[in-house]
């Protein structure tokens, strides 16, 4: 009160200075005053936005005062709008009348630091040094209607970043005056986030005595929890609060205050620093009918709590109520207190050490209070009690707690407690009792009318659950455990068994139910009616050769200390039989969840449901049945006949369409794969001994469906619809496998080759073997059951390395519409190829037979056909193949084509049949080609691994119909390393395209009956210039060929020595200039045509050895006869040598271009398809025997 005052005086002071201010009517000059000598006046910065006065009424208007902190910007006090109305006359009587103040919008900024606070400042400043001791006559004042509205506080505590906005805050006081010390005011506020707070005040400002009248409704106790998180580790505080209240006091006696009315709590939560709920109700209900603190009275109609919940959890060190008070907090600086009285002090520092240091003075002398209560009640309230100091965790709710008391009173001599409660899942309590007081010795002593506890449970999870660890090695828990001893029966609910590390579980379990005849107990009989256990649930993880129960089997199994107790296998011999009896077993509903570690593979079992319907000491057989689901929607169901003394069993197993898919990751370990579909049926007869797992017999039908692999690309790499196979007869041990039918439906195969491998060898992953497992010795010790793959590998390689001695039978295999798609990604053009309806039929095969007979049939690229017929020896030394290939496109190999030879086919189709027999590994076989309408195409690849004149050889290779026929004998030893039939096929085709092209003429010559040689070329003679008859012949037989292979085009080329035909040349020339200056006796141009001929004989006839025409030659040069000069030189030289060459030049084109007229006018061939050309090979011009034309056939690109 006394720092409200301070504040009232501070702001009537700066109020008055306004005023005076306003009195020399100098608004200006008063706010910059007021400015300028803020700081000298109160230490602090002020503003005034701007200031109104009105002299005459006495009004005086400041607008947007701001009042800031000290020595900082930071506003402590805003004001909107404040509006004071003073009486001028009444001031020259010395009467200070104020009619009016009104304050709109305020905003006040509060910090506190501890016991400090942000106006210390002002109340040090303008606190009196000393008591005032004049004494005069009263100050008569009057203020009337002052009122504050919209008003906002903001009150921040630093140390505890808490913050608290009071808001919508309006404040009325009608009158206060000097000669009437009562008033009446009124408060009414938003407080948080949806509290509403309203006060009417009624003070006599003399005696400090007070009347209130206080209503609280849904105020927000959130805020309280920064204050409260200072003397209690919590996270969070949560609750509403409604109140109201007639309070009565003095103000300068704080204990001095009494009330009565109603306090009511709503969702109380407090939570600790974990965040885990610590203590929480609906509802607090405070009825009270009169509290007098300061005379020790506390009188209460009701206390009642409304679904109190309390969570205590045990710890070695502590608990968690211990743990939330705050014990390493520094305490605070002494800080100046209140004083109140003698017996104790108020800590202002924050809200709850107010509570507590007032609850503390209350506390002392509560002794010799004097209190009353109708009742407390506690309704459906809630204890949760865990346990962590025990080796095993206990975990017990106290719920339904209604506690209700009659009436206490400090008169009383006792109190009477009433109370029932749930104990965990089932369990019921009911208490009733009584205390009584003895006030005068100080002693309190009590009495228990009753105290009932129905259901034993919690203390035997308690004791299972502390115990299990010893017990079992595992952690254990349970949910419920009913005994009922007068029925033998036991029910356990939620079992759960645990892995060794305690966190995941192993084993869980929805009941189990045990029914024991407890009447056959006393007579050395025993006898279980039932065992019951629903909704197992199994988790089994398998890393490698290890299970995750082998620490239980170690536990349990009879050698766990590493030798047999032969004591008590002797004793144990000696004694009579142990009387037991089962009536019935059965497991409902359960799963099981199998998990290999080292390949993430899981595989699910549920619905599985089990039955034993009785086992009795002296009866060996019993007759378990079980079924379960597996995978997506398949079912297994399991009949058995088992006799536990020699462990022989008889079972019928039958599986539906169970989902394969399951087996994924297995198959993964081993194959680079990213999927694997496709479902399992199966109905057998199983026949063995347990404890011998090779001594299996079987018989029945296998069926998969719908299999499908695919690859890491997700494409489809292995398929097929069905495959069933019917057992006849499958006996391990004996080595005897009789099948009657194995029938695969649409197979298919999907194979890539690359160049790094193919797809399938790409898939095999390489860190894994299909051998099987090693024994400490190095030998093989059986089948490998690290994984289902491996397993079926290592056994199928154990059974296969003895397959021949074994005894085996089928009526037939069957492969129907199979589909083999072929891909080759080597070439410079993808290879594809399907070879689709692919069927394939057995005769029987046995062990007995020498061989197995088998028919194939397929389609080859949606047009060829395959067919074959075999005989195939089992250790293949012995085989008889026919097949036949028909109507096989040509085009659907040009990717081979192309790169290997760089032409492919435009067209034709292909007749292969192959007969072939190999006996003793020897091979004879017979291959006959038939290709009809071949044509090939362009050159594509200019440099193929094979040089290889392909469209030449085709076109030699055809006959007259345009087919080609081709026979093939191939025979060799199959042992022999370097012989493969493939290859030497290949060997043999491409040694025939050869030769074909070696010997064109031969091929050619068959076709018209002519002689190769007569083929090959046409003789010329020197000093030709025209074609003769037998020249024009051989010219025709080109013409022949060229019609017939309208692929082929024809280059003929002139073969002659220009040195010799030039020496003919100059001869003749000379001879007729010889013959013409000696013999001749006429003109050239008189000579008649018979005349000219004979001259022409006649110059023939000169030799060159003649001396007349030597000398004649000599006297032509000016050569003396003794130079080393050959005739034909000499002749050259008379002639001139330019002209000699012009002539052959011309000579040589006149030949050549007699025989392309020949063909392409006369004959009419293409232009295109005949080529005339002259030798430039002088090798073969000075070896030159005759000259002529030399004929070469080809053939050229489209």
């Amino acid at each position: 009160m006394k720092k409200a005052l301070l504040l009232i005086f501070i702001f009537l002071l700066i109020l008055a200075g306004a005023v005076v201010l306003a009195y020399l009517n100098l608004p200006q000059i008063a706010k910059y005053e007021i400015e300028k000598n803020s700081l000298q006046w109160t230490g602090r910065k002020i503003t005034v936005g701007k200031i109104d006065l009105d002299m005459r009424h006495g009004n005086v208007n400041l607008r947007d005062l701001k009042i800031y902190e000290a020595g900082s910007d930071s506003l402590f006090i805003s004001i909107n709008d404040l509006f004071v109305k003073v009486d001028i006359r009444q001031l020259f009587k010395k009467v200070y009348v104020v009619d009016q103040i009104r304050i709109d919008t305020p905003e006040i900024h509060i910090e506190q630091s501890r016991n400090h606070f942000n106006f210390d400042d002002l109340v040090k400043r303008f606190a009196p040094d000393k008591k005032d001791t004049v004494k005069g006559p009263p100050v008569q004042y009057f203020v009337r209607n002052v009122s504050i509205s919209r008003g906002l506080i903001i009150y921040e505590n630093k140390p505890l970043k808490n913050v608290f906005r009071i808001q919508d805050l309006n404040f009325n006081l009608p009158e206060f005056c000097w000669n009437a010390p009562e008033s009446q005011l009124h408060l009414d506020f938003k407080y948080g986030k949806e509290g509403k707070f309203n006060l009417d005040l009624e003070a006599n400002r003399n005696t400090l005595a007070y009347n209130a009248s206080l209503l609280a409704n849904n105020y927000d106790i959130s805020q309280y929890y920064a204050p409260l998180n200072t003397i209690l580790n919590i996270s969070s505080l949560q609750g509403t609060l409604t109140a109201k209240l007639r309070i009565h006091g003095r103000f300068n006696h704080p204990e001095a205050m009494s009330f009565h009315g109603f306090v009511n709590l709503y969702n109380l939560e407090v939570k600790d620093a974990g965040r885990k709920p610590l203590l929480s109700l609906r509802r607090l209900s405070l009825d009270v009918d009169s509290v007098d603190p300061e005379h020790n009275h506390f009188d209460v109609n009701h206390f009642i709590l409304d679904n109190p919940k309390v969570n205590y959890d045990q710890y070695k060190n502590g608990n968690n109520f211990s743990r939330i008070i705050v014990h390493s907090q520094k305490p605070a600086p002494k800080a100046p207190v209140a004083k109140t009285t003698k017996k104790d002090t108020i800590d202002y520092s924050n809200i709850f050490t107010i509570i507590a240091t007032s609850a503390k003075a209350m506390a002392i002398d509560a002794l010799h209070t004097n209190y009353h209560a109708d009742s407390i009640a506690i309704v459906n309230g809630n204890i949760s009690f865990n346990d962590y100091s025990t080796p095993r965790q206990f975990h017990y709710d106290i719920t339904k707690l209604n506690l209700v008391t009659s009436e206490l009173s400090d008169l009383n001599e006792g109190v009477v407690f009433h109370a029932n409660a749930k104990l965990g899942d089932s369990g019921r309590f009911v208490f009733k009792a009584e205390l009584h007081f003895d006030r005068k010795n100080k002693k309190v002593s009590g009495k228990v009318d009753s105290l009932k506890f129905l259901n034993i449970s919690p203390i035997a999870n308690y004791v299972l659950e502390n115990n299990s660890m010893k017990w079992l090695g595992r952690k254990v828990t349970v949910g419920k455990v009913n005994v009922i001893m007068s029925k033998g029966g036991i029910f356990i609910k939620d079992i759960k068994i645990y892995e060794p590390d305690g966190k995941s579980q192993f084993f869980g379990c929805h009941y189990v139910f045990v029914k024991i005849d407890i009447r056959k107990l006393f007579e050395n009989k025993y006898t279980v009616e039932k065992i019951k256990i629903d909704k197992p649930d199994i988790n089994i993880v398998q890393n490698g050769n290890k299970f995750n129960y082998d620490d239980l089997l170690q536990r349990f199994s009879s050698d766990s200390a590493g030798h047999a107790d032969t004591t008590r296998h002797a004793d144990t011999a000696k004694t009579a039989p142990f009387p037991y009896v089962v009536d019935s077993v059965i497991i409902r509903d359960a799963k099981m969840v199998y998990t290999n570690a080292l390949m993430h593979h899981v595989l699910k079992i549920k619905n599985f449901n089990f039955l034993l319907p009785e086992v009795r000491w002296n009866k060996p057989v019993v007759q378990p049945h079980l079924d379960f689901e597996f995978g997506q929607g398949g079912l297994v169901s399991l009949n058995m006949d088992i006799n536990r003394s020699t462990l022989k069993y008889h079972s019928t197993l039958t599986i539906d369409n169970c989902d394969i898919s399951q087996y994924y990751a297995p198959l993964k370990a081993y194959l680079n794969v990213n999927s694997l579909n496709g479902l399992l049926s199966a109905k057998l007869r199983l026949h063995g001994i347990l404890d011998q797992p090779a001594n299996l017999a079987s018989s029945g039908s296998i069926t998969l469906s719908n299999i499908a692999i695919t690859d890491s690309a997700d494409r489809k790499v292995f398929a097929f619809d069905k495959l069933a196979i019917n057992i006849d007869t499958i006996n391990v041990k004996q080595k005897m496998y009789y099948i009657r039918n194995i029938t695969l439906h649409k197979p298919f195969v999907l194979f890539d080759y690359y160049t790094e491998g193919n797809n399938i060898s790409n898939m095999i992953l390489s860190n894994h073997s299909s051998s099987p497992a090693k024994g400490k010795s190095g030998g093989s010790s059986g089948p490998d059951y690290s994984n289902i793959f491996t397993l079926l590998s290592s056994s199928l390689s154990m059974l296969a390395g003895d397959f021949f001695n074994t005894d085996f039978h089928t009526d037939s295999l069957v492969i129907k519409d199979g589909q083999f798609l072929y891909s080759d990604y080597t070439l410079h053009r993808d290879f594809h190829f399907n070879i689709s309806h692919l069927d394939l039929s057995t005769d029987e095969i046995s062990n007995a037979s020498s061989n197995v007979r088998f028919r194939t049939s397929a389609e080859l690229n949606n047009t060829g056909k395959f067919d074959l017929q075999a005989a195939l020896g089992f250790r293949l030394k012995n085989m008889l193949f026919d097949y036949k290939i028909s109507k096989f496109r040509l085009s659907d190999i040009n990717p081979y084509m192309e790169y290997y030879t760089g032409v492919p086919f435009e067209d034709g189709y292909m007749d292969y049949h192959s007969n072939d027999s190999v006996i003793n590994r020897y091979l004879k076989s017979s291959n006959s080609i038939h290709i009809t309408g071949i044509e090939m195409g362009n050159k594509v690849n200019d440099n193929p691994p094979y040089h290889l004149p392909i469209r030449f050889a085709v076109s030699l290779l055809k006959n007259d119909k345009g087919d080609i026929t081709i026979n093939i004998p191939a025979s060799g030893n199959l042992d022999d390393p370097d012989y493969k039939i493939g290859k030497l096929m290949g060997r043999l085709l491409t040694n025939l395209v050869v030769k074909a092209v070696e010997s064109p003429f031969k091929h050619l010559a068959d076709l018209f009956n002519r002689d190769p040689e007569d083929m090959k070329r046409i003789d010329i003679n020197y000093l030709q210039d025209k074609l003769n008859d037998k020249q024009q012949s051989k010219l025709n037989d080109v013409q022949k060929v060229l019609k017939k292979k309208k692929e082929m085009a024809v280059e003929i080329t002139q073969v002659a020595d220009s040195d010799a035909e030039a020496d003919d040349l100059g001869l003749a020339f000379a001879k007729a200039m010889y013959y013409r200056d000696t013999k001749r006796h006429m003109k050239d141009s008189t000579l008649t045509h018979r005349q000219r001929k004979k001259e022409n004989r006649a110059m023939n006839k000169i030799s060159s050895d003649d001396t007349l025409f030597n000398n004649y030659l000599n006297a032509k040069l000016h050569l003396t006869g003794n130079e080393l000069i050959q005739v034909q030189d000499k002749c050259r030289m008379l002639v001139g040598e330019k002209y000699v060459e012009a002539k052959v030049h011309e000579l040589r084109q006149k030949r050549s271009k007699a025989v392309s007229d020949y063909l392409i006018h006369q004959k009419n061939l293409d232009t295109g398809r005949v080529k005339v050309t002259e030798c430039k090979d002088s090798i073969k011009i000075q070896n030159l025997s005759q000259p002529g034309f030399e004929i070469n056939y080809n053939v050229k690109d489209k």
